[in-house]
């Protein structure tokens, strides 16, 4: 398969998206397994490799010898157009093996901007998108994540949506597939099998009714004999975080992720009930992992990646039990290794100055709020009941401790909302603006990030309208208008029109079904995308299914409505969302039933099948006389003693001089001087030709750091390992001898080294020196004089390429045109070029290094021969010229 991809990659924008081959990837022998799904993420891979469900399920299903799990994302259009132009069909990249051929294809949804996306993924695969279009021999199309919850949209193009967790249910659904092929069963047949599947919803089983009104009727369920009965909801599954420690080797991208760091999941589930937030409804109940299972998750995975940045994933980690004595105990066992720890989700009235000191130890990247609305009254409505001063007071304490850049986040549009609630939001900001400046005057940054509030199924708001996007455009300008005069402010909308389709596809019925399948065919993809979201064709598909998007949007919903997804049972009873949204309306608290009484939501009602002592185990932590901070004695024998709970740590020492807290952590890596330099050299070749230079380096510093090298690391807010690198590769091009440079604080064998480094490193590199160098010498680029490159040329290009060498031979003077960064210049080639010789197929040129860098040869080339078809040459750098190497 790769044979059939590669000549396409030197035509599209980071190729290494498409190769594969990445440590800690899986690749089994195919057919020593029963049951093989490609999991498919409907995006593209930066963000599909951050997404840590997906990566959860990779490795629960791969620990089974039986089961394969392999992967997929969505090309960019560039790739989309040069796989449609060279018929070669959609991959999984561990296998290269065509999707067609596994036997379930398993999206995930995250983003109801992505819907077209799999329509897309389906056909490039050469699968019908119509479920009820695809033959026997098809994958069984399964879908889950959060837009499962609200599935109608997409019934008529998936085979079974999974209700909730996954973990569970996508193995006894790997095991029904084992069944069925051993059996034969046909398509109808296997249906029915996930359809018995507890959490499983296979909208082909199902009918649905409308009013005249268009409003939805009835809901039935399809028995075996035909006859319809009102259909039952169907319960989502739920799993225990306990039951096993999540992700421990995820794979390492070697195209930059949007997130490219360890993530571990601390708990899942939210009780704090913001009447907004459907992830914080749907994934009731809370279920925590012990901090001592955390820190051996982060142990492992650090030994797995080398990452040096660990994420502790929930939707409110400051809500876990005990999170400041988790922070110092990763800290105390970890930071010594330059392990940094973020906290994507804190909720800033649950925020301890005491952890926000412990998460800035190792490295300060910006602090996030996210108060969601501008006034105290609105977020009594939304249940975020938090006042301004606790916010001033916290704004005021991270900016002593050092913060520079201050993140907030709100919603426009909310229910109740006027004008006054969005100058709550400027004055909010300003105050906050005023306190920070006062603190680093012009060095402070605030970023400002505006919402449309988006009804979502399963919450108390389900029933309510978005404004029109007139209306929302004149609040996002009231507010852009007030925070103008704030220098350092920026202030970031997100697209009205994208808000918009976001509350069609999410409350919509099947109907709208017809509406995504439209728009798709007239081209829409990546539709949450600026550059690729095609609204007028929206729009124009809306007309032809018949659609109306007001009707889906902009409509307040009737109490007693029978909504889309009321036969999607989330574990809420649909009285309790109603009961929260008259609170709303009073402005009335619901508090936490984590830590008070119970709200009667009916997430833990035991019959969900997960023993709910989990709950009440959190409600005991909370409500107990202990202090919810103060850590277990066992816990606290793990500390060091800089890191002893109370600890009232100092931001000066006795001068008055600030403390670096690193070095008060005695971090060697970057107190000690560099004793030793040592050279490395390596192949590139295989598929790790079309990784970046800048995602080599990324790649280099991960594995250095996963194998604990004595590194020196830089000082400053982001440490990093001290390595030198040769002037970049350019991308696409093999080579055989690649140099960097590192630097330690301890005295290493650099054979050793290099055997460490070949027992893990992928397919494609492989290091074949290290020689240890004058530590004071010069920099690495600085003592490269040149390199010797090959070019391997179709036959039809050798006619002219021979002419092209022998007048470059036989000229005094050889200018030609090459285009630079800043366009067009002339160069003399004399200059450039040493040698230029053809044998055969092969072309050699030996460019000399100018100012520390090399031209690329490729520009050379195109500059004697502008008419040559560069994609078909394979270029291969073989030497760098060094001295004494």
């Amino acid at each position: 398969m790769f044979s059939r991809i590669e000549p396409l990659l030197n035509r599209v924008d980071k190729p290494g998206r498409y190769v594969g081959g990445e440590i800690n990837a899986v690749k089994k022998d195919w057919d020593a397994t029963q049951a093989r799904i490609a999991l498919a993420f409907p995006d593209i891979y930066d963000i599909g490799m951050s997404y840590h469900g997906f990566r959860i399920l990779y490795e629960h299903i791969n620990r089974r010898p039986e089961f394969l799990a392999d992967r997929t994302y969505a090309p960019w259009p560039d790739m989309e157009r040069e796989l449609r132009g060279a018929n070669v069909p959609l991959y999984a990249l561990d296998q290269m093996r065509p999707l067609s051929d596994y036997d379930i294809i398993g999206f995930t949804l995250q983003y109801e901007m992505n819907y077209t996306n799999v329509l897309s993924m389906l056909d490039l695969a050469d699968i019908a998108p119509l479920a009820d279009e695809r033959g026997e021999k098809a994958p069984m199309i399964i879908a889950g994540g959060e837009g499962a919850v609200a599935p109608e949209p997409l019934a008529m193009f998936i085979d079974a949506f999974v209700l909730g967790d996954g973990e569970d249910a996508v193995i006894e659904i790997l095991e029904a597939c084992a069944q069925w092929k051993r059996e034969g069963a046909d398509r109808a047949e296997r249906l029915r099998r996930l359809d018995a599947i507890p959490g499983v919803y296979v909208p082909s089983m199902f009918e649905a009714e409308y009013n005249a009104d268009n409003t939805l009727k009835a809901f039935y369920r399809k028995e075996a004999s035909g006859e319809l009965r009102d259909a039952e909801p169907i319960r989502k599954r739920i799993y225990d975080l306990r039951r096993d420690s999540g992700s421990l080797k995820p794979i390492m991208p070697m195209v930059e992720a949007v997130h490219n760091r360890l993530v571990i999941e601390i708990k899942r589930g939210c009780t704090r009930g913001c009447r907004f937030c459907a992830a914080g409804m749907i994934t009731r109940p809370i279920r925590e992992r012990t901090p001592e299972q955390i820190l051996e998750i982060a142990q492992t995975g650090i030994e797995n990646t080398g990452y040096r940045e660990i994420s502790l994933l929930s939707l409110s980690s400051a809500d876990y039990t005990c999170l400041l004595p988790t922070v110092q105990l990763l800290n105390a066992n970890l930071s010594r290794d330059m392990v940094s720890i973020s906290l994507p989700s804190l909720r800033i009235n649950a925020f301890d100055v005491r952890l926000a000191a412990e998460i800035s130890k190792v490295r300060k990247t910006g602090f996030t709020f996210a108060p969601e609305a501008g006034s105290e009254r609105l977020r009594k409505v939304i249940n975020k009941v938090i006042s301004q001063d606790d916010v001033l007071k916290i704004v005021d304490e991270v900016t002593r401790l050092g913060w520079r850049t201050l993140k907030f986040y709100f919603m426009i549009g909310l229910p109740t909302e006027d004008y006054t609630d969005l100058d709550g939001i400027v004055e909010l900001v300003e105050s906050a603006w005023r306190i920070g400046r006062q603190r680093h005057g012009g060095r402070l940054t605030i970023n400002v990030s505006l919402s449309p509030f988006v009804p979502k199924p399963h919450t108390p708001f389900q029933w309510e309208p978005q404004l029109d996007q007139e209306e929302l455009r004149k609040r996002y300008e009231h507010v852009a208008q007030g925070l103008r005069k704030l220098r350092g402010v920026a202030l970031k909308r997100h697209d009205l029109r994208c808000s918009m389709l976001e509350a069609v596809l999410a409350r919509g019925d099947r109907r709208v079904g017809l509406a995504i399948l439209e728009a798709w065919k007239r081209g829409c993809r990546f539709d949450g995308w600026d550059e690729w979201h095609l609204h007028h064709e929206w729009l124009n598909a809306f007309e032809a299914a018949g659609v109306d998007p007001s009707f889906y949007a902009h409509r307040m919903r009737d109490k007693d409505e029978l909504l889309p997804w009321d036969h999607i049972g989330m574990n809420l009873g649909k009285r309790f969302l109603w009961k929260e949204r008259q609170c709303a309306y009073d402005m009335r608290e619901t508090a936490d039933c984590s830590c008070h009484e119970c709200a009667g939501c009916e997430a833990c009602d035991p019959e969900n099948g997960l023993d709910h002592e989990l709950v009440r185990d959190a409600r005991r932590k909370r409500t107990g006389d202990a202090d919810v901070n103060a850590p277990s004695s066992e816990l606290e024998t793990q500390l060091p003693d800089e890191f002893k709970f109370g600890l009232d740590q100092k931001d000066t020492d006795d001068s008055g001089k600030r403390i670096d807290p690193k070095r008060a952590l005695g971090t060697a890596a970057m107190q000690a001087d560099p004793v030793q330099r040592v050279r490395m050299a390596y192949r590139k070749t295989g598929r790790q030709r079309y990784i970046s230079h800048l995602d080599m380096i990324r790649f280099l510093q991960l594995l250095t750091q996963r194998l604990r090298l004595p590194v020196k690391w830089s000082e400053g807010y982001h440490p990093k390992p001290v390595m030198q690198f040769a002037p970049p590769l350019s991308l696409g091009f093999a080579a055989e001898e690649e140099h960097f440079d590192l630097f330690f604080y301890q005295r290493a064998d650099p054979d050793r080294i290099m055997a460490k480094i070949n027992a893990i490193a992928p397919e494609g590199i492989e290091f074949h020196s290290a020689r240890e160098v004058e530590l004071r010498g010069p920099s690495l680029d600085a003592t490269i004089t040149g390199a010797i490159y090959a070019a391997e040329l179709q036959e039809e290009h050798l006619p002219a390429i021979r002419e092209i060498v022998e007048r470059f031979h036989v000229s005094d003077s050889y200018i030609v045109e090459v285009q630079r960064k800043r366009g067009a210049k002339p160069l003399e080639l004399k200059e450039v070029l040493a040698e230029l010789a053809l044998e055969g197929a092969r072309l050699t040129l030996h460019v000399r290094s100018q100012n520390n860098s090399l031209i690329n040869p490729l520009s050379l080339l195109k500059g004697m021969c502008p008419e040559l078809e560069s994609s078909a040459i394979r270029w291969t750098r073989r030497r760098l010229l060094l001295p004494g190497a």
